[in-house]
């Protein structure tokens, strides 16, 4: 239902903006990211398509991104003795409804809605089990608040920071999952 609901909401906003859309422009960004609390870190690219309306913007955003740093533990079981346990983040996808004020301004106010998809890949090892990998994959709500600065006498150059709650739901494990993000980013 969420996902219906989400959809719905971003084709309205896509099909009422072209009409009254003064100024419209495609935006590319690419960053570092980093995940819960430094637990991950990474890159992320996003791609996405802004349209002014009246004092503020409405458009889409696409983000793929993928991490470089593991979470790595050893733990003790009474059956097994020591199990090392290696979690990476693999990739992360998300698609986006944004809000943005006014793309006149140098700073602008930035919020998202959307859907993600988060994928973790998993080593378990002992001595009695060898090495086991595991994926998992967590997709659902994620929604985010930032700001950005443009600069340059066109005001195409910017940089990019923002926080974005991804939804674990999957995993019956946790809450969710924390995204901080800086990026440099050109608009077309």
């Amino acid at each position: 239902m969420k996902k219906t609901l989400l959809f719905a909401a971003g084709l309205v906003a896509l099909a009422t903006t072209p009409a009254m859309a003064q100024n419209s422009g495609l935006e590319g960004h690419v960053g570092v990211s980093m995940y819960e609390n430094n637990d991950f870190t990474g890159i992320q690219g996003r791609l996405g398509y802004m349209h002014d309306v009246g004092s503020f913007m409405l458009g889409v955003e696409g983000e793929v991104g993928t991490a470089f740093t593991d979470i790595s533990e050893t733990v003790f079981d009474p059956d097994l003795g020591n199990v090392d346990v290696d979690l990476g983040l693999d990739s992360n996808a998300g698609i986006y409804g944004v809000f943005r004020s006014n793309r006149n301004s140098q700073f602008g106010l930035i919020g998202r809605l959307g859907y993600h998809s988060t994928q973790f890949g998993s080593t378990v090892s002992a001595e009695g089990i060898g090495n086991i990998g595991i994926d998992l994959t967590a997709s659902g709500f994620a929604g985010g608040v930032g700001f950005d600065y443009a600069f340059g006498g066109d005001r195409k150059n910017v940089v990019r920071f923002d926080a974005t709650y991804l939804d674990l739901g999957d995993f019956d494990i946790d809450d969710g999952m924390t995204v901080l993000a800086l990026s440099y980013g050109r608009r077309f």
